[in-house]
């Protein structure tokens, strides 16, 4: 079974986590960590052991920034496990089609399908001048 690791700054982790089981229910596989009072190192080492349990089960893990520490500590785990891929921008859209969609995917093709909900679920509203 694919997992997921929601890494993030601050508390967004597991807010994510609890509202979308509110809504999706309870989800097997999902783990999630902050990036509060972690240094790099002890980050890279909570997510290393956290891929290495379960016999190296293949693993997505969403961080919330690219470019931020999060995305680095989890690219570097990702270039050193064949089994771990990264997706950055993790927002309620990725957690619910990971919920709904990672038992008729690949690893590769559930991360594009998460990057592509993902996408799907940022849009815009400009109100026309005078009313809708």
């Amino acid at each position: 079974m694919i997992k997921l690791i929601i890494l993030t700054h601050g508390s967004l982790s597991e807010a994510l986590y609890e509202t979308a089981t509110k809504i999706v229910g309870e989800q097997e596989g999902i783990l999630r960590f902050s990036s509060l009072n972690l240094g790099p190192a002890d980050m890279f080492k909570l997510l290393r052991e956290a891929v290495l349990q379960n016999d190296h089960h293949e693993t997505i893990i969403a961080v919330d920034l690219k470019g931020g520490n999060t995305w680095n500590i989890a690219c570097k785990l990702a270039h050193e496990n064949d089994n771990v891929r990264v997706v950055s921008g993790v927002n309620l859209g990725m957690i619910f089609s990971f919920s709904t969609k990672r038992k008729e995917n690949n690893l590769d093709g559930l991360v594009d399908v998460l990057v592509q909900d993902g996408h799907r679920h940022i849009d815009k509203y400009v109100p026309k001048p005078g009313g809708v």
